[in-house]
């Protein structure tokens, strides 16, 4: 099952909520990319591996 636009945009808006400092368009990369690597993750899937992503490169910032 692949998401959908409007799914995957849905993951962007909950991840802009808890990284407002992030750009729109970097995010959309980021659930994109991790969309094509994993076509059959669910969205909530999808946006826990992105939100992985994000808090260790943030940590890698400190």
């Amino acid at each position: 099952m692949t998401l959908t636009e409007q799914e995957l945009g849905e993951v962007v808006d909950d991840l802009r909520t808890d990284f407002p400092g992030m750009d729109r368009e970097a995010l959309d990369k980021s659930v994109h990319k991790a969309a094509s690597r994993a076509p059959h993750d669910t969205a909530n899937q999808i946006e826990q591996a992105v939100r992985m992503r994000l808090h260790l490169r943030h940590q890698g910032d400190h």
